[in-house]
């Protein structure tokens, strides 16, 4: 278990081990009037959660808010167990998010599909919530959670219809979930900033996304911090970027399934084109942190040809 990363004053980041990757999953702490958690991952990170939470000396009674960015079992599938040990919190969400949140096993049928096997290594146990513990939050509301901190929600449709963002007004940080894509801290760590983004099935939505990236892009941000996976402090770029690669990721997807490839066959067109711009950077094509974008190319295979087949129905 390590230590939580201290990112600024009053905000901390706790390492959810999703998958049991180091550096996959950020679970965000503000330790403010209201602590506040920002995600909480599968239910297998609900440990390192917990562990995190008394390692900087709290304890759970003292948690108020739980903020989900949407419902995808690796931000929110952990919910459930986490309130067990939560007498005091409360969960925000979007409306929309709610009956997964109630009925969890609609969104893990998807979720089973694309894992199969390691599903239960991955996800398991997955608990229901109560209703009466959820507050709903839309575009534009805002939560107090403490003295100079006002959150506000931000609908940023795409990759999930319901997915919100949570903007500090104070700090100009965004909490994007995955609206403006996966940063690998693996790759920032040798002084690689790269942002992909993350396209899975089955409510990928690319002109609903390429449109909340353009409303991001219009707010005064200085600091991003992702679901996926830590922070930077070049929001400009990163959101720059992740735009460049939507476009990408879409042009090759279409081809593909105007082709009839298959998703394994849109991976390695993915991971080719992803593999020439990292060389370019200094990242050899056997560098350990392909494991992981390969996982996440071929997520996002899914979602791009999940789209393509649903708009020629």
């Amino acid at each position: 278990m390590q230590q939580p990363l201290l990112i600024d004053q009053d905000l901390y980041l706790i390492d959810g081990f999703d998958m049991n990757i180091r550096k996959r999953t950020s679970i965000y702490v503000l330790a403010k009037e209201k602590l506040t958690l920002i995600g909480i991952g599968p239910s297998p990170s609900v440990p390192y959660v917990q562990r995190g939470l008394q390692k900087l000396g709290f304890h759970m009674e003292e948690v108020e808010y739980v903020i989900l960015t949407h419902a995808h079992l690796d931000h929110a599938g952990g919910i459930g167990l986490f309130m067990q040990s939560c007498p005091n919190a409360k969960i925000i969400c979007h409306p929309d998010a709610v009956q997964y949140l109630l009925q969890p096993r609609k969104v893990a049928a998807v979720t089973r599909a694309m894992y199969g096997d390691n599903f239960t290594d991955f996800f398991d146990p997955i608990r229901k919530v109560y209703e009466e513990d959820i507050i709903t939050k839309q575009d534009g509301d805002e939560l107090d959670i403490g003295i100079d901190c006002t959150l506000r929600f931000i609908e940023t449709p795409g990759h999930m219809p319901h997915h919100l963002v949570i903007y500090d007004k104070e700090t100009k940080r965004l909490f994007t979930g995955n609206s403006a894509g996966i940063r690998y801290e693996q790759l920032a760590q040798v002084g690689v900033d790269f942002v992909l983004p993350f396209t899975p099935a089955n409510q990928f939505d690319p002109e609903a996304m390429k449109k909340s990236l353009e409303k991001l892009k219009q707010l005064p941000i200085k600091q991003l911090c992702y679901g996926h996976f830590g922070v930077t402090n070049e929001p400009e770029k990163a959101l720059h970027q992740v735009s460049n690669w939507l476009d990408i990721f879409i042009d090759i997807g279409e081809q593909a399934f105007v082709r009839g490839d298959t998703y394994d066959d849109l991976m390695k067109q993915l991971q080719q084109k992803v593999t020439q711009d990292l060389l370019k950077q200094g990242i050899m094509a056997n560098d350990d942190v392909y494991l992981l974008i390969n996982l996440d190319l071929y997520l996002s295979s899914l979602g791009l040809i999940d789209y393509f087949q649903k708009i020629e129905q």
